[in-house]
């Protein structure tokens, strides 16, 4: 379905900056004297097919890019997460019946150590799993494995699966993903990296806290973490894409708190409960 869409908004966009540029080549030639087109309606119209031919363009620029986009990548994680989920259960299979075969011998402490990192993994997966949004818990989930993979610790509590939270799926992925990516690489920095996750809810709404160890955000970039593509030298890791999340967060009558000190870097998302419908 993603993909048609793509391929539809490709039909509207490539159509649409080729009848810009043809609009401009005529009113370049017409000031260069080439063309002696003088009527005044045909101007008018060749400036409405110039604006509507950009509005269709940029529109459908915008739709791919802000929101396909971030639909594959949602779609992509969500791929990712069922990968996992299918592999981890051939595996529980086998590892099943190394512990039977371990019992039927009556070997119950060569079994217990053996079930010690399978429990690990299993209760890793469903510190993941907690939310009631299944794209966020893919997005989770695969930032579990960027940060192993990284050798970066990344530690999840939940007491919050976020149903109540006034902010959707999407939203929530981008506000996520870029604080664990920010997180992530700042702590990279630090011998011992740890990121720490925490969801949580009260009576006024939900409340995402996020923090690392390693680089900090220097005195002289606090004003200017929120501008776009910005990373200072010293805060590497803080400032790329905390201004999409401020912008998402106040949309959602949200606030967007941070602190930072030599390591340790926290950042404090608090969004406000969901009105039911009918009230």
């Amino acid at each position: 379905m993603i993909k048609r869409i793509q391929k539809l908004l490709t039909v509207i966009v490539v159509p649409g900056y080729t009848v810009m540029a043809l609009c401009l080549i005529y009113w370049l030639m017409l000031g260069m004297n080439v063309l002696e087109i003088r009527a005044f309606s045909v101007n008018v119209i060749i400036g409405l097919v110039f604006v509507m031919s950009a509005v269709s363009a940029l529109t459908g620029t915008w739709l791919k890019f802000y929101y396909i986009n971030s639909a594959q990548e949602d779609l992509d994680n969500l791929n990712e997460l069922n990968t996992k989920l299918r592999r981890q259960r051939h595996e529980y299979l086998n590892e099943m019946q190394v512990v039977y075969g371990l019992l039927e011998l009556g070997e119950g402490e060569e079994a217990l150590e053996f079930l010690k990192p399978v429990y690990e993994e299993t209760a890793k997966t469903g510190r993941a799993l907690k939310t009631a949004h299944p794209a966020v818990n893919a997005l989770l989930m695969n930032k579990m494995n960027q940060a192993e993979e990284r050798h970066i610790g990344f530690y999840i509590e939940t007491s919050s699966n976020l149903a109540n939270a006034a902010m959707d799926a999407w939203s929530l992925c981008k506000v996520l993903g870029n604080l664990i990516d920010n997180a992530l690489t700042a702590a990279e920095q630090d011998e011992k990296a740890e990121v720490h996750l925490e969801i949580r809810e009260d009576a006024a709404g939900c409340e995402i806290c996020i923090y690392n160890n390693g680089a900090f955000i220097a005195e002289k970039d606090r004003d200017r973490i929120f501008e776009d593509g910005f990373s200072g030298k010293n805060s590497e890791g803080h400032g790329l894409g905390l201004g999409i999340v401020r912008n998402i967060v106040r949309q959602a009558g949200g606030t967007i708190e941070w602190e930072s000190e030599r390591g340790r870097t926290v950042f404090t998302i608090r969004i406000p409960r969901a009105v039911p419908a009918g009230e």
